[in-house]
């Protein structure tokens, strides 16, 4: 059973409740209690009750309750305002059963439900699964919670007792599966084909079906038939075409428009079935939790348009029905349309009882609903019946022979007819246990051997055999023991010739109650293949790191989004095909990691898939030899890094693309819901943040037959914790508009799961613009978010927003559509992280136009420097300096490296940003030599604020160095006022007395004359500078090895500038001069 709406399982029957404000319930003990980080734990019991209370949640309305049929128990959460951590909360209710139930059964059943924060708001925890204890976990901030205890089918003698618990939600390691087997050679290999982006988004209890009438041959390779797929609650069935002249194979998916369908309702099964000797094929959508059973229409081309049928026969179940079709048992019975050869089969339950009619025209009308077993004989839901070549039509039940009304200690059965439906026998698989919680699935080979494949007690994915229809069971295997599955669900068998089946299932190597939403296994498709009758079976994981479910698959709750079940058929061809749904699309949660570390989890969809053979032995043996070689399925690529913008715009989506969750086409236009992009940014002052959703065109009214709609943005904050954890909160704002045309704006923690706010929310501000490319903003104070960095300047700081998306939702009174009308982006993306701006860095040399050199500064040349040089300034002088002017811009913070050289015989220079003093710089190094010295130092100024900054290098003692400047988020826009010339620069080998030469022809502008010479060995030197006539300008003396000169200089021409060694031995002297040139 599906639902549009929230809900849960099916019941006997169904109410339509009003729910008065103020009621009185049947007290509990206490009535109430407090949940904190302090005080974790909490208790409370009630009943007994004289009289069972069988109703249940419906979308947004909780059970009908009174003072005699309910419990009812608030809770608050308090959590510190200074905790950022996510808590969830978890509630167990638990039983000693004592006499018989009011309904019969030996076992009592109390459903819990719990409401934020009471029957007016949502329903964020439910557990209605039968079993002893009900549990389920919800998340939870500050605020109030109500839970409702109602005791679905209880002895009078029993009473509940139940138990709170609140626990930090951490992140989740989820574990590796299993090194798998070597397959044999010939094993049937699988690829995946998912639906096109924006195709069959939700299709959860897909079937599938191939019209072996419409084979088409690609490159000689028949492809077997037309597939057809439905599932949810699509307006659509798919029709895929396959050619196999490209691996994987080419996929063409069809749309074909649905009528009947398509007509509203709130619950329904979606069911297809193909018939393989007609090629027709059937569409059957359920009018859930009523007495009018499904609609139904037919197509024999696998094209619209579809007809018309009856849809079932009368009286008709309310829940699960299946359609099936194949050759007539004889005798064949009277009034058989002699144009349509096989039966048509409908059949359906209601809890009570299980029914199926037979129609004798090929599905156009059907004969009266004949009963096919009681609930005193099996539980009333059933697997999907199938024909086998004789007539014969098999059943699987679940549980018969135990106590009422689910016979949860009884066996797995198959019901069973050999004359058209007329009569029933049950034959159960007494060596089997059942788990009584997901239906078998029952395979008929084409010589009559059955194959049963059903859920064990121990939730094991088992098979057996037999070869007298059910009368006896021979080879009851356990499947998938050789891949170590510990729980198993929704079993698709199908089979070929005698001795060959296949059975396809969702399992995990995790042991443990599934069905809770914090199951912490991981879900794959699996298929397992016999050829040897059962003797043998190879099982494989058809999904190789590609999981379809991280967590619970549930009975009830948000992790119920797989539903009930999926198909599997075979082609004309003999390959094996199943119809499946993924829950698990994002390549967040394939990888099982979000951005920045995060554990990812449970995407909750849909998507429609189908698993196609692509090599190995064919169910039909006579096709092996088309088989091709063995191909091994890659699994898919690892991720690439996680989007982050700096921009305000997060995520976009298409127009076009919203669809009415009810009506569908039938609705009208929905352009008011169809989101086309959303953005972020901060407030005029920078108090707030903003979230902006622009939809095609808005209008402040819902969607045609809704009474609202919700325009979510959500994302997810994280924190480190001081233990090196990560906290992390879902929030979310949301514009909300009435059928008034009222607009309110909301802010919250958030469930992405389930859509829906968690605890208590905050009335914030906002603004709307309607029309064209309209938008609906909303202004969340900063403060409410922790008071977040904004911007952040790298990839590893954890951003404000993380991985945000938007979701329009349409809401009637009673129900919330489960399906959002839009989401930005699709299903399975999430937007860019924001706001992360990574600076943008430019790296400049000492020689960039921008940098003013005063004189006494020489450009020398090295190897091992940025560019292949460097600057040097030798002496001691306050005035001489470097300059450099930044501009940051908007909205940044810049930051300045310098990067420099040093040498053993290095001074010092102070550092000035803007005027003010940013310390001193010493040079001095271990390594190098004053002409050559070691590269690779640098100092970083950071948080320059928007605007200009001068950078300059003053008090220069000593020699000191320049190699460049590295700049984040800054421009240089200064220029120059001053150029220095191209450097000369000799180095000699000079002894005691010797003088060395070196030339300088000085261009025109020369201002000064900047000279710097250093012996090896500290000897004392001498420099002379003689002008273009020969004559000495100036001297300068190094007693200590290094002498520099400065000189202003009138005219331009070829200077000397001689070196005379004063020491007493040889040494090595190197020599370098530098005009300063004005422009």
């Amino acid at each position: 059973m599906q639902a549009r709406a929230n809900g849960s399982r099916v019941l006997a029957w169904f109410f339509v409740v009003t729910i008065i404000a103020g009621s009185a319930f049947a007290a509990t003990t206490p009535a109430s209690g407090t949940l904190s980080p302090s005080n974790p734990t909490l208790s409370f019991s009630g009943g007994p009750y004289s009289i069972s209370n069988p109703s249940a949640a419906t979308g947004e309305t909780p059970p009908v309750c009174t003072d005699a049929t309910c419990g009812v128990y608030t809770l608050t959460v308090n959590i510190p305002s200074t905790d950022f951590n996510s808590y969830k909360a978890a509630i167990s209710v638990g039983w000693t059963n004592s006499g018989t139930t009011t309904q019969g059964a030996t076992t009592s059943d109390f459903d819990v439900y719990v409401y934020s924060p009471d029957f007016s708001g949502t329903e964020v925890g439910s557990s209605a699964s039968a079993l002893n204890p009900e549990s389920t976990s919800f998340p939870v901030t500050n605020g109030t919670y109500t839970i409702y205890v109602a005791p679905f089918d209880v002895s009078p003698s029993v009473t509940f007792n139940a138990t709170l618990t609140l626990s930090r939600v951490t992140q989740t390691t989820w574990p590796s599966p299993s090194p798998a087997p070597p397959l044999p050679a010939g094993t049937p290999r699988f690829f995946n084909y998912h639906a096109p982006p924006g195709v069959a988004e939700d299709a959860g209890e897909p079937s599938i079906g191939v019209n072996r009438k419409t084979e088409k041959v690609f490159g000689g390779i028949p492809n077997g038939g037309t597939v057809n797929y439905f599932g949810g609650f699509l307006p659509y069935m798919l029709s895929v075409t396959f050619d196999d002249r490209t691996t994987p194979a080419t996929t063409t998916w069809n749309q074909v428009p649905l009528v009947l369908a398509n007509a509203a309702r709130v619950f329904g099964d979606p069911i297809l079935f193909t018939d393989r000797d007609t090629g027709r094929t059937f569409v059957s959508q359920e009018l859930g939790l009523t007495p009018l059973g499904s609609t139904m229409e037919f197509t024999d081309n696998d094209n619209a348009p579809l007809m018309p049928s009856m849809g079932s026969g009368a009286p008709s179940g309310v829940d699960h029905q299946t359609v099936a079709g194949g050759p007539y048992h004889a005798p064949i019975p009277t009034g058989v349309n002699p144009l349509y050869p096989n039966g048509v089969w409908y059949c359906s339950q209601a809890i009570a009882y299980a029914v199926c009619s037979i129609s004798l025209d090929g599905g156009v009308t059907f004969g009266p609903a004949v009963p096919m077993y009681g609930v005193q004989d099996c539980a009333g839901i059933h697997g999907h019946l199938k024909i086998g070549r004789d007539g014969t039509a098999y059943l699987p039940n679940r549980a018969c022979g135990g106590d009422l009304p689910y016979h949860p200690n009884g066996h797995p059965a198959l019901i069973v007819s050999e004359n058209n439906g007329i009569t029933w026998s049950i034959r159960p698989l007494t060596q089997a246990t059942t788990m009584d919680d997901r239906d078998p699935s029952v395979a008929v080979a084409e010589d009559g051997t059955v194959y049963f494949a059903y859920q064990a007690a121990d939730g094991h994915s088992h098979v057996a055999v037999s070869k007298d229809k059910g009368l006896t069971w021979i080879r009851d295997t356990d499947v998938g023991a050789s891949m170590h599955i510990e729980n198993a669900l929704f079993h698709a068998a199908v089979a070929g010739d005698g001795n060959r089946a296949a059975v396809a299932y969702f399992g995990t190597e995790t042991a443990g109650a599934y069905s809770s939403p914090d199951f912490p296994g991981v879900w794959y498709l699996f298929i397992s293949t016999t050829f040897d009758g059962g003797v043998t079976w190879v099982t494989q994981n058809a999904t190789p790191g590609d999981p379809i479910q991280r967590g619970g698959i549930c009975g009830d709750g948000t992790c119920r989004n797989l539903l009930d079940f999926f198909d599997a058929t075979i082609d004309k061809e003999g390959r094996v095909l199943v119809g499946y749904d993924d829950g698990c699309i994002s390549a967040n949660c394939i990888a099982g990691q979000r951005s920045y570390g995060l554990s990812a989890t449970n995407d909750f969809t849909a998507k429609a898939v189908i698993a196609r053979q692509a090599s190995g032995r064919r169910m039909y043996a006579a096709f092996d030899s088309m088989a091709g070689p063995d191909l091994n399925p890659a699994a898919p690529a690892p991720p690439g890094p996680p989007l982050t913008t700096c921009s305000t715009v997060v995520a976009t989506d298409p127009a076009g693309d919203a669809d009415h969750p009810l009506l569908h086409a039938n609705g009208g236009n929905a352009d008011q819901v169809d989101i086309t992009s959303l953005s972020f940014g901060l407030s005029a002052d920078g108090q707030s943040l903003v979230t902006t959703i622009n939809v095609k065109n808005f209008t402040p009214q819902p969607l045609t037959g809704s009474l609202g709609t919700f325009y979510y943005a959500t994302w997810t904050a994280a924190r480190k914790n001081s233990d090196g954890s990560i906290a992390t909160r879902n929030y979310a704002t949301r514009v909300s508009v009435d059928v008034r045309g009222t607009i309110a704006y909301a802010f919250g923690e958030y469930d992405q799961a389930a859509d829906a706010f968690v605890g208590s929310t905050t009335t914030v501000t906002g603004s709307t613009v309607s029309g064209v490319n309209g938008s609906l903003s909303v202004n969340v104070p900063l403060s409410l978010l922790g008071n977040p960095t904004v911007p952040v300047n790298d990839l590893q700081t954890l951003p404000a927003v993380i991985e945000p998306y938007a979701v329009a939702i349409a809401h009637e009174q009673a129900v919330r559509f489960t399906t959002p009308a839009d989401r930005a982006p699709n299903v399975g993306a999430v937007g860019a992280s924001w706001q992360v701006c990574p600076p943008v860095v430019t790296a400049i040399e000492e020689n960039h136009p921008s940098i003013s050199y005063t004189s006494g500064w020489h450009s020398l040349n090295a190897a091992a420097a940025s560019g292949g040089h460097f600057r040097m300034h030798s002496g001691n002088s306050n005035a001489h300096s470097l300059s450099l002017t930044v501009t940051v811009p908007q909205g940044r913070k810049g930051k300045i490296t310098f990067a420099y050289a040093t040498s053993p015989r290095a001074g010092t220079a102070e550092v000035f940003i803007d005027g003010a003093t940013r310390g001193t710089i010493n040079f001095a190094g271990t390594s190098g030599s004053t002409f050559v010295p070691q590269f690779g130092a640098s100092a970083s100024y950071p948080n320059l604020a928007a605007g200009a900054h001068t950078f300059e290098l003053r008090n220069l003692h000593g020699t000191v160095y320049v190699d460049g400047f590295v700049l984040e988020d800054a421009t240089p826009t200064s220029t120059a006022t001053a150029t220095l010339g191209t450097t000369s620069s000799s180095a000699n080998t000079q002894a005691p007395a010797q003088t060395s030469t070196t030339s300088l022809d000085a261009p025109a502008g020369t201002q000064t004359l900047s000279v710097v010479a250093e012996s090896s060995s500290g000897a004392p030197v001498r420099i002379l500078l003689l002008d273009p006539l020969g004559l000495t300008l100036a001297t300068a003396d190094g007693p200590s090895g290094l002498a520099t000169l400065e000189q202003p200089v009138s005219g331009s021409g070829v200077y000397l500038v001689k070196v005379i060694n004063l020491g007493l031995t040889p040494s090595d002297i190197q020599t370098a001069v530098t005009p300063l040139v004005l422009p």
